[in-house]
C-alpha cells in the first residue's frame, strides 16, 4: 500500500491524497481524491469524492462517480497494465523480447542510458536508466505515458521512486504522484472488483 499526494498542476488540480494497492504480479488499484468542491459534492458514506483506476490482471478500467465508469482501451489500457507490474523496474528484461542500449543521453536533466525495447507483440518502447545509479529514470512509447521516475528511496526495505511524473497518453495531462509512505500488507480481493457498469461494458464489447 502506497500513500501520498497527487496533483495536476497544469489544470489547477490542487494536491490531494492518493493511495495505491498493488498485488504481484500485475494487479493495481489507484484511489485519487477529487479536489474541492468535487470532493464534497460526490462524497458518499463519509468518503470524499474520488476516482479509482484498476488493472485486475486482465482488464483496465476507471470507477468514477463524477464522469462515469469506463473501460480503458488501446494505449490507455497498455499504460495501466505496464504501471500495474508490481516489480516493473526489475522485470523489464522479462517483459521485453529485445533490449538494446542505444546511446548516452540527457533525459529529465540527468545523464542516462537510452535503451530501445521491443515488447513480445512487436511494439517499441524506450527506457532510460541513470548512468550514476543504474536506476530506472523513465519510460515512454508512442501511445503510452511518458513517465519520469525520481527520488528513489527505501520504504520498508523496498526501493521505490518517491516522485513519479506521468504524462498520460489520453491528452498528455501531467500527473505528479509523491509517495510519502509504503507498507507491506495483504490486499483484499475486492479492491480489484469490477463495478456493474464495467461488467456491462465488457459484455457489450464481446463479439456477437
Amino acid at each position: 500500500r502506497l500513500a501520498g499526494t497527487y496533483e495536476q498542476r497544469a489544470v489547477g488540480f490542487v494536491p490531494v491524497p492518493f493511495e495505491i494497492h498493488a498485488a504481484a504480479p500485475d494487479r493495481r488499484r489507484v484511489w485519487i481524491q477529487l479536489p474541492p468542491p468535487l470532493d464534497e459534492r460526490f462524497a458518499a458514506d463519509g468518503v470524499p469524492g474520488h476516482l479509482v483506476r484498476v488493472h485486475d490482471g486482465t482488464e483496465s478500467f476507471e470507477l468514477n462517480r463524477y464522469r462515469g465508469d469506463k473501460l480503458y482501451a488501446a494505449g490507455e489500457a497498455r499504460e495501466e497494465a505496464v504501471a500495474a507490474r508490481f516489480a516493473l523496474a526489475g522485470d523489464l528484461g522479462a517483459l521485453h523480447a529485445t533490449l538494446r542500449t542505444e546511446a548516452r543521453v540527457r533525459f529529465d536533466e540527468r545523464e542516462c542510458y537510452r535503451v530501445a525495447a521491443t515488447t513480445p507483440d512487436g511494439r517499441s518502447r524506450t527506457l532510460h536508466f541513470e548512468v550514476a545509479s543504474g536506476l530506472l529514470a523513465g519510460r515512454e512509447a508512442e501511445d503510452e505515458a511518458l513517465v519520469h521516475y525520481r527520488d528513489w528511496r527505501a520504504f520498508d526495505g523496498l526501493l521505490l521512486p518517491a516522485s513519479q511524473r506521468v504524462f498520460r497518453p489520453d491528452g498528455g495531462i501531467e500527473e505528479h504522484f509523491r509517495i510519502e509512505s509504503a507498507t507491506i500488507e495483504p490486499v483484499a480481493e475486492e479492491r480489484f472488483e469490477r463495478s456493474e457498469r464495467v461488467r456491462e461494458l465488457l459484455a457489450e464489447r464481446e463479439p456477437r
